[in-house]
């Protein structure tokens, strides 16, 4: 039967092959923590030949100067904990006797350790690696199997339990998980309000007590931190929950908080009433391009949440060719110039800051310039005597192709001299007469 070491054994007989045990990768911290002074960096085990069996030794890196470890045959043996120099590296030459005179189809737990302060029975057995070794031939070992141990633990510090919040409050406390080889053993802390996700907390702050109390700087990192807007929830029983992830099994572990939700509950908010439109009237004709619209503030129901109303308005076109829109303004009044004569509609809302009222219209417009006034050419006189010296019994005045012989030639059109030369005008007067357009006297 095999049995557990007492005492030390550093006698080799010669060099014999060896299983090394690192820890499993973990997730970068969130935020990184400041590396811990007690760090566990690996763990070997090796087998030994002595008086024809084999032995299992056991050897440990750390940045302590000590780790504990023990040894188990089910239901035959459960050795006493021992705490034994640690070495780095590890070899054969620091390891430490577990199990002697083994044989093979033998199977072993060996558990091993290292804090800054030893650990009582209940620590060991919640925090230390624990690996299964079978001996399969002598002097061989089957691969180490890690079991999958943690020693998850947190808390919620505040708010206490059955607070009543209001408004964003912080959510703090600590979490570990205590089976971590190096650093707290948590990478990221959520919160939740039942099964809802509300945010990631922020994680590795320093808590000097939660090292303290389990007498592991490993653990100084370990607090977390976050704003809970409780607006985000309905008023009433709720409860928070802090869901944190361990970088030693990558299981996530919670612990639950019981509140009161009671934020201040804010009337709905009322349209504001409708302008009133003031000008230009119903129906009312304009005369220039450029004009006002204006309406009057007719108020606000609740007055809120500004005391103030800002307003738009907008006009168009009625033959839909053209339109305008203010947006938003302080003013009552929008000035505006129409593009053309025509008929056309506007109309008007107000703003309280977070609705606006129903539309106010549309009234209509009508835009009529004046007409251009008259053109006075400055043409000089035709001598209408001889215009119209007509011979007897043909009776044709001949004063319309004498004002036509005038502005023909004031533009350019005719190029002789009307004035001094007589016979444009006869020669309109013949022209008039075989198109038909002269007049008898």
């Amino acid at each position: 039967m095999p049995r557990f070491i007492t005492r030390l054994c550093l006698i080799f007989m010669f060099a014999l092959p060896m299983l090394v045990v690192r820890p499993t990768a973990t997730h970068a911290s969130y935020p990184p923590p400041a590396a811990p002074s007690s760090t566990l960096s690996a763990i070997g085990i090796y087998p030994l030949v002595a008086s024809g069996k084999t032995d299992i030794a056991i050897a440990a890196c750390a940045d302590v100067p000590s780790f504990q470890f023990r040894s188990e045959q089910t239901s035959v043996f459960l050795s006493q904990i021992f705490v034994r120099a640690t070495k780095c590296p590890i070899g054969v030459s620091g390891s430490w006797r577990a199990v002697t005179g083994a044989v093979p189809g033998e199977c072993f737990t060996l558990s091993a350790f290292a804090t800054e302060t030893a650990l009582a029975e209940a620590g060991f057995t919640a925090r230390a690696a624990r690996y299964s070794v079978c001996v399969t031939a002598l002097g061989v070992l089957s691969p180490p199997q890690r079991q999958s141990i943690t020693a998850s633990t947190g808390a919620i510090d505040t708010p206490a339990n059955g607070a009543t919040l209001q408004g964003t409050i912080p959510l703090s406390g600590w979490a570990i998980d205590a089976a971590s080889w190096s650093g707290p053993g948590v990478d990221q802390v959520q919160v939740y309000t039942g099964e809802t996700l509300l945010g990631t907390a922020t994680y590795g702050q320093a808590r000097s007590d939660i090292a303290t109390g389990n007498n592991d700087s490993r653990y100084t990192n370990s607090g977390y931190t976050y704003q809970l807007d409780t607006t985000r929830l309905t008023n009433g029983d709720a409860t928070l929950r802090v869901r944190y992830h361990s970088t030693v099994t990558g299981e996530w572990s919670t612990v639950d908080r019981a509140v009161t939700i009671a934020n201040q509950v804010l009337p709905t908010n009322q349209p504001p009433n409708p302008p009133t439109l003031v000008a230009p009237t119903n129906g009312a004709t304009v005369t220039t391009a450029n004009m006002a619209l204006q309406v009057q503030d007719a108020g606000d129901p609740d007055n809120g949440p500004n005391p103030s109303r800002s307003f738009s308005f907008r006009i168009a076109k009625t033959d839909n060719s053209w339109a305008q829109e203010s947006g938003l303004q302080a003013s009552a009044s929008w000035a505006i110039t129409l593009p053309g004569a025509g008929t056309y509609q506007w109309q008007a809302q107000s703003n309280d800051g977070a609705a606006s009222s129903a539309v106010n219209g549309p009234w209509s417009v009508i835009y009529a310039p004046p007409p251009p006034p008259d053109t006075i050419l400055n043409v000089r006189y035709v001598d209408q005597v001889f215009a119209q010296r007509t011979p007897r019994n043909v009776w044709w005045v001949f004063c319309g192709p004498s004002s036509l012989a005038m502005v023909l030639n004031y533009y350019g059109v005719e190029k002789r001299d009307v004035f001094t030369d007589r016979a444009p005008t006869a020669e309109l007067a013949t022209e008039m007469r075989v198109d038909g357009r002269g007049t008898p006297a």
